[in-house]
């Protein structure tokens, strides 16, 4: 007991050795503690090194760097800066070496300087940057995040777009609409070209910009909507994920979402009733308006309140609102059970509004067209998008001849009927393009969908050996690319949200090919049931036959005489269709043949007697022997992409011309034979993505996949090559990608 009162005497005096212990270790090992701290700085260097490639490479990717990632950088300039005075050996050197001349002022400066830089390193910098170093594995792995993608960034407003007085009252209308809290769906309607998807993209730009909705998604319907693309364009607005799930899968996750926060669906297009439910847009009241309703007349009093308070804009604040479009008010009213009074008519342009969007068009600021604006109105029927053809068209000529050349039209009149204006309207454009191969392309451009992909109008512009003195699929590229732009500047094709795509708008197309059907003698079915073939005189004429999606009665004849057929295309969903082996014996002129979705247990023999064939394509079929191919000596195209075979064709030596070869999604039951592909000298393009993905069967190597990749090296014309190889330890070291 005695002892209590020197305890904590004790303590201060422990205090103050460990204390004093740790203020000589400064000095003492001052020498070991700036050796730790140089390598932790040499390390954070190189993390930091990585972290900044790995920065712009997200941003070149147009990717945003995350939060944590920019504040680790932060941490690691200012940790650098802080411990600048460490990089200067020869600084540090006369600080803290007696040698020196650290002494020459006396031992105290000297210890001193050694304790400061000593506790510095150990205490200060090197904790902390030993922390850095330790969380640069999870900001590389979390480095950046996808672009913040906006409605305008995947619907982008079309620049020849005016605000028409015409129509300022249209979208007030349906924006208070759309304010009102017991509005869950509002409708708009009018022809095709009027502008009904031009007008959609303004109200959605001011529901957003006024804060009426937290998120504004938009999906293109069509005419036979793709309800997987409509799912995935809503979802692309949200920033939705699917990953690998169906149809209903998808439907549960877009509810899902959709009920999170205050979303405005645009639904453009509809031609028919849209299960909004299969879908996955919430709509019933059971299934969103109930989830809003407060359970007590107060909180129903404290939401009014606040819908009334100023900026409210009055919608619940979860859920989803939707606007439909239709060129038929009918397809509202009747199918989509739109309210009346919440349905807008889109007006044609007044004599007026026509003459502003024509001057615009041809560059024309406060000059007067020396010709009658009521001719240009009358001629094209209000709709802009003839307007815009007409426009186009006139600036090719000098503006003397405007007068005379609108006069022919008005001549050429025959009724006020739409169709019968745009199609002359298209008429017009088409006869004005510079050149028979233009004219070509484009006719081919229209019997393509909506958003189409370049590659597959290269393809096909290719095989029917229509681009002039083109003798690459480099320069059919390059060629394709420069007529799209022409085209667009002529108003037949309209702008794509990428540049992978092209986009016409409807009506141009049913123009183009009734164009088509009346020049060219093209017969083209869509999404309709094929019961009796073209007569033998009709046959005979064609050059050109495509059935979309098409269900065929009485299946394929067993001869088909079209001596002229260039093209013919065949998509099929119905497994049973099969072939007659001598289907293809009277097409001697066919150089492009595509199938889809067929069950071909051996391809006719009759494909034999297609000398002129330039592009095989049979894409998500049953195959089973190929060795027929052979006989295409003049084949340039091969595509087997996304179809079934039980292992790789054999060797193809027949198939000497061939510039590409898409293999790509291909399901391979077995791969014992060995694809070979020095059998293709002139390849230029080779798709084969997914197709590889045996060469490792149970941890051994299957060879007969990698000699593949070897073969590589022959194929010296090689400019593209798509291909996934699941370890890059099995790519042949003798691989070279030069060109």
């Amino acid at each position: 007991m005695e002892s209590l009162p020197f305890k904590p005497l004790d303590k201060v005096i422990d205090l103050a050795l460990e204390a004093s212990i740790r203020q000589l270790d400064y000095i003492i090992n001052y020498k070991d503690h700036e050796q730790e701290l140089k390598e932790l700085i040499t390390t954070l260097k190189s993390n930091k090194k990585t972290v900044d490639e790995k920065v712009k490479a997200a941003k070149d990717n147009v990717n945003q760097m995350t939060p944590t990632a920019r504040d680790w950088l932060d941490k690691v300039a200012t940790k650098l800066e802080e411990s600048k005075e460490f990089h200067d050996d020869k600084i540090l050197e006369s600080k803290t070496s007696c040698f020196s001349g650290g002494c020459s002022s006396g031992a105290l400066p000297f210890l001193w300087h050694r304790r400061q830089l000593g506790r510095k390193a150990k205490k200060i910098l090197a904790p902390a940057i030993k922390e850095l170093n330790q969380e640069a594995p999870n900001i590389l792995a979390n480095i950046s995040l996808p672009p913040a993608v906006t409605f305008a960034d995947i619907n982008p407003l079309d620049g020849d777009y005016l605000e028409f007085e015409s129509r300022k009252g249209i979208i007030e209308k349906i924006l208070e609409q759309l304010k009102d809290s017991t509005v869950r769906m509002v409708g708009l309607h009018g022809p095709s070209g009027v502008g009904k998807t031009s007008l959609v993209k303004r109200i959605a730009k001011q529901a957003g910009d006024s804060k009426l909705f937290d998120t504004v998604v938009m999906a293109i319907v069509k005419k036979d909507p793709d309800l997987l693309k409509v799912q995935q364009d809503i979802a692309d607005g949200l920033r939705l994920t699917f990953g690998n799930i169906g149809e209903n899968g998808r439907a549960t996750l877009l509810r899902k979402r959709l009920k999170q926060e205050n979303t405005f669906v645009i639904l453009d297009d509809l031609w028919d009733e849209l299960d909004l439910n299969k879908i996955g847009i919430p709509f019933d009241d059971d299934d969103v308006v109930s989830s809003h309703v407060t359970s007590s007349k107060k909180e129903e009093e404290e939401q009014t309140a606040s819908e009334n308070s100023p900026g409210s804009s009055g919608t619940s604040k979860r859920g989803c609102k939707i606007l439909v479009t239709s060129r038929y008010k009918e397809v509202l009213l009747g199918k989509m059970n739109v309210k009346e009074k919440l349905i807008s008519s889109v007006p044609k342009l007044d004599e007026k509004d026509t003459l502003t969007l024509f001057k615009k068009v041809v560059e024309m600021s406060n000059e007067i067209p020396k010709f009658n604006p009521e001719t240009l109105h009358n001629y094209c029927a209000g709709l802009p998008m003839a307007v815009i053809i007409v426009g186009r068209w006139l600036m090719k000529k000098n503006k003397l001849e405007w007068e005379g050349e609108l006069e022919r039209l008005k001549n050429q009149q025959g009724s006020n009927e739409v169709h019968r204006y745009m199609e002359n309207s298209v008429k017009m454009g088409y006869d004005h393009l510079e050149s028979e191969e233009l004219k070509s392309i484009f006719l081919v451009c229209a019997q393509m969908y909506h958003q189409s992909l370049i590659v597959d109008l290269v393809k096909y512009c290719y095989g029917l050996g229509i681009l002039n003195d083109v003798h690459t699929l480099r320069g059919a590229r390059q060629s394709i690319s420069q007529s799209i732009q022409m085209l667009k500047n002529s108003g037949l094709l309209d702008s794509s949200t990428s540049n992978d795509n092209f986009n016409m708008h409807d009506i141009v197309r049913d123009a183009a090919l009734s164009i088509a059907c009346k020049n060219q003698n093209v017969f083209t079915l869509r999404n309709k049931t094929l019961d009796v073939w073209p007569h033998k005189e009709q046959l005979e004429r064609y050059s050109a036959i495509y059935l979309h999606k098409c269900h065929i009665v009485d299946g394929l004849p067993e001869r088909v005489n079209c001596p002229r057929l260039t093209f013919l295309y065949i998509d099929c969903d119905d497994s049973t269709l099969k072939i007659p082996d001598t289907f293809f014996e009277e097409m001697e002129e066919l150089r492009v043949l595509v199938l889809s979705g067929i069950d071909l247990q051996s391809l006719p023999s009759s494909i034999k007697c297609l000398p002129n064939l330039r592009m095989l394509c049979l894409e998500k079929c049953t195959l089973r022997d190929l060795s027929v191919l052979n006989h295409l000596r003049k084949l340039r195209i091969l595509s087997l992409s996304g179809s079934r075979f039980e292992d790789w064709p054999t060797v193809l030596e027949g198939l000497r011309k061939l510039q590409l070869l898409d293999i790509s999604d291909c399901f391979i039951s077995s791969s014992t034979k060995s694809l070979s592909l020095s059998s293709f000298p002139n390849l230029e393009e080779l798709y084969i993505e997914n197709s590889l993905t045996k060469m490792e069967v149970k941890g051994q190597i299957n060879q007969s996949q990698i000699s593949a990749l070897f073969e590589l090296k022959h194929l010296h014309q090689l400019n593209t090559l798509d291909v996934y190889i699941p370890n890059v330890e099995l790519l042949p070291q003798t691989c070279s990608f030069t060109s």
